[in-house]
């Protein structure tokens, strides 16, 4: 029997909803859970094809994914996708991994010889067996590097250890999760808690690995995305982090040439830091992350870059903060006059002669460091946001006095040539160092809040149309700083620890979390 044709095929029911126009379909469909919409969808072709544009660029245009080869198949299965392939720009790779915790529990009870308990372990062990292949193989590079290849719109890549809680189709509080982790997370535990996104999992410096891994997988696809966004919020402690070493930065000779052309095309930069295995270089006094330097060499076209560390303060008298060094780096010409070309150690620095937006935050600087910082950048400069910064006073400094920070912001004002048109202030703090038998301390800035109001708040946004108008606004709004006594070796900054809000990423909708100040 020969097969229908087109004409003798019954037509798919299209019911009254595929007749409604697009406009009014979306506002009802906005009210449904994710659930719910792919019910929607699945009632006639019409509606699928109404619907598929909208429904891609909510939950493909972004994409969250983890380091376990079902979640990274995935990722090259919508890369070979005719449709999807185009509408996805974002990826994100995310640190879920197995807890110390969830593993001693489930080797514990798999011990026991419970059918079920012995399946738990099996599938735990499984998976992190897993993981680290891919981390130890190669493998995660190569997955990466197939999906990229087919990715022709990839602008933006993200590391990152938190979920984003603006999942709102799914009620207040849902959160945008990785690929296939609930599902692996039942496996692995009866209650679905199984996996840890922060620093207490297994694998120790997961986010090095991870960095490194994508950026070879970048060379090996030759794909050129313009964004790279390192986003770390957990345990911004200097005794445990989190954050990127210097090693992570390391570019072997063989990827050197494809690199070049790569970064070099990178318009927006994100990182976190950690500065504890920097080494001392030229300065004993000055360790310095000489692989971050070389690869931020290659970033000639940047015009935003946001710095976050892992706060450390000096060791001891007279010491430079560890990220001075970073900052020295960008400022320091002479540095061009007495670097070798030769030398893996020292890399000449780059102008940023393009950046427009600077974001530091959880660091200790000197004040004049930083002011030669702005100075430096003063010509392209737009907008500069600290968060989480103190402000290294001299030793003689008197800590009862007015605030250094009105002190730097006045110079920043009369910089010649600057144009800073924002400043986004937040959380900072003047440091007094060893001045006093117990430790050193920090002075809480605070300003004016909005609307004239006396109420002291520690986070302001201020804009203008020149830089004067935007110093005499900070000036007239900047109040005296309140002491508070830091411990030797208290990593706190004073500020409120629960505290979640900074500045936004970007103006996606789903990107509120993702802020300077990762906590």
């Amino acid at each position: 029997m020969s097969p229908p044709t087109n004409a003798q095929r019954p037509q798919a029911p299209t019911g009254p909803l595929a007749h409604i126009p697009v406009e009014i379909l979306l506002r009802i469909t906005s009210f449904l859970s994710t659930t719910e919409l792919g019910n929607v969808r699945l009632t006639c072709r019409s509606l699928e094809q109404s619907l598929f544009h909208f429904f891609s660029h909510e939950f493909f245009r972004k994409k969250q994914f983890m380091v376990f080869t079902d979640s990274l198949q995935a990722l090259i299965d919508i890369s070979k996708h005719p449709a999807l392939s185009r509408v996805l720009k974002h990826v994100i790779i995310a640190t879920d991994g197995l807890s110390e915790q969830t593993l001693s529990h489930i080797q514990v009870q798999g011990s026991n010889g419970q059918a079920d308990d012995t399946n738990l372990f099996s599938q735990g062990y499984l998976a992190q067996a897993d993981q680290h292949h891919l981390l130890d193989s190669g493998g995660l590079k190569d997955m990466l590097a197939e999906a990229f290849r087919n990715l022709p719109n990839l602008d933006t890549l993200d590391i990152r250890d938190f979920n984003s809680s603006t999942r709102n189709r799914d009620g207040e509080g849902a959160r945008w999760t990785s690929y296939g982790s609930k599902t692996l997370a039942r496996r692995i535990s009866p209650m679905g808690d199984g996996l840890s996104l922060s620093n207490c999992h297994a694998r120790h410096r997961f986010p090095d690995q991870i960095f490194s891994a994508m950026v070879a997988a970048l060379a090996a696809a030759d794909a050129h995305p313009l964004q790279i966004h390192i986003n770390i919020r957990s345990n911004k402690s200097y005794r445990q982090p989190w954050d990127l070493s210097d090693k992570a930065f390391y570019i072997p000779p063989r990827l050197e040439t494809p690199l070049e052309s790569i970064l070099g095309g990178l318009t927006t930069l994100h990182l976190s830091l950690s500065a504890n295995d920097a080494v001392y270089v030229r300065d004993p006094k000055c360790p310095s992350p000489f692989m971050l330097h070389r690869f931020l060499s290659l970033t000639p076209n940047l015009t935003w870059l946001r710095l976050n560390m892992s706060p450390q303060p000096p060791a001891q008298p007279g010491a430079v903060p560890p990220w001075e060094c970073v900052f020295k780096w960008i400022i320091d010409e002479s540095t061009q006059a007495h670097a070798h070309p030769s030398s893996p150690y020292q890399t000449q620095p780059i102008r940023f002669s393009k950046l427009e937006q600077l974001d530091i935050g959880h660091v200790v600087m000197a004040e004049r460091t930083l002011f030669q910082l702005v100075s430096r950048l003063a010509s392209s400069l737009k907008t500069l946001s600290l968060r989480r910064v103190v402000l290294l006073q001299p030793q003689d400094a008197d800590s009862d006095k007015a605030t250094g920070w009105a002190h730097l912001i006045k110079h920043i004002g009369a910089l010649h040539g600057v144009d800073i048109r924002e400043m986004n202030l937040a959380f900072l703090q003047d440091g007094y160092s060893f001045r006093r038998r117990y430790g050193w301390v920090k002075n809480n800035v605070n300003f004016v809040a909005h609307g004239g109001s006396t109420r002291r708040i520690t986070e302001r946004s201020f804009q203008g149309t020149s830089t004067p108008a935007i110093v005499a606004q900070i000036l007239r709004d900047i109040l005296a700083p309140i002491p508070s006594a830091i411990a030797p070796g208290d990593s706190s900054d004073g500020g409120d620890s629960s505290d979640a809000s900074g500045v936004s990423d970007s103006d996606d909708s789903d990107d509120s979390e993702e802020e300077m100040d990762v906590d």
